[in-house]
């Protein structure tokens, strides 16, 4: 099928983006510090920031999705993905306004972190899942993968998916790797771990190709609405 943006053709509406499914990478939703290192500073985006993105995605009519249904929607149909790694506190927080809204959101949680400071709770990822939210993996200790052991590899994967699964009483299919690092014998494991789809850290949009190498548009503290639309539309990252 011919793609020409806002036209029909056919029986089919063509999507206002590049032929694909836009997905978000947030990581904190606070405010940065003076004194966070240049990292955190870059990982944060402040709760104004982000929901003026969640009025612009209101806007623009996108229809929020977990990543089962990125499996299985027509990529013609106006969706978006949100996704959240590190299992922050703050997600807690960007979990409650997502439901407010009618939109679900996918967070990736380390599970050895569950319960530390700065992160969320048992309570509040059950609560979080019985909002409609999904809870995906983000392995036991965000170790680079690819240097791990294949027995060492297997453990993070795995032990993550099941440690999640009892905590929620849901499946746990989807996997986003730290730090976007992966190669193909992490994604061996990751199917033989049993998930359906993994998240990288690649810029641009998921057109179907290859549900384990699921590309995103990073979220940066100075991401405006204007930029968001631009790399939406456009299909990549700045």
């Amino acid at each position: 099928m011919l793609v020409l943006r806002g036209v029909i053709l056919g029986a089919f509406v063509v999507c206002t983006f590049a032929s694909g499914v836009p997905v978000l990478m947030y990581h904190e939703i606070r405010t940065p510090n003076i004194s966070d290192t240049a990292l955190r500073r870059d990982l944060s985006c402040s709760p104004d920031q982000f929901n003026q993105h969640l009025d612009w995605i209101e806007k623009q009519e996108y229809i929020t999705i977990t990543s089962g249904q990125l499996l299985r929607i027509p990529l013609s149909k106006k969706s978006i993905m949100l996704t959240f790694d590190d299992g922050r506190k703050s997600h807690y927080e960007a979990a409650s306004l997502l439901h407010q809204r009618g939109m679900v959101g996918v967070f990736y949680i380390n599970s050895a972190s569950i319960g530390t400071p700065e992160h969320l709770t048992r309570s509040q990822i059950i609560e979080m899942s019985r909002m409609g939210m999904e809870i995906g993996s983000h392995t036991v200790t965000h170790p680079d993968l690819r240097r791990l052991s294949r027995a060492r590899l297997l453990v993070e994967l795995a032990t993550s998916k099941k440690q999640l699964q009892r905590l929620i009483y849901q499946p746990v299919n989807s996997l986003a790797y730290p730090s976007g690092a992966y190669d193909q014998g992490v994604i061996s494991a990751a199917i033989r771990s049993g998930y359906t789809s993994a998240r990288t850290t690649d810029r641009g949009v998921f057109k179907g190709r290859d549900p384990f190498r699921v590309p995103v548009i990073r979220i940066h503290p100075t991401t405006t609405t204007r930029d968001l639309a631009r790399m939406v539309m456009k299909g990549y990252n700045k």
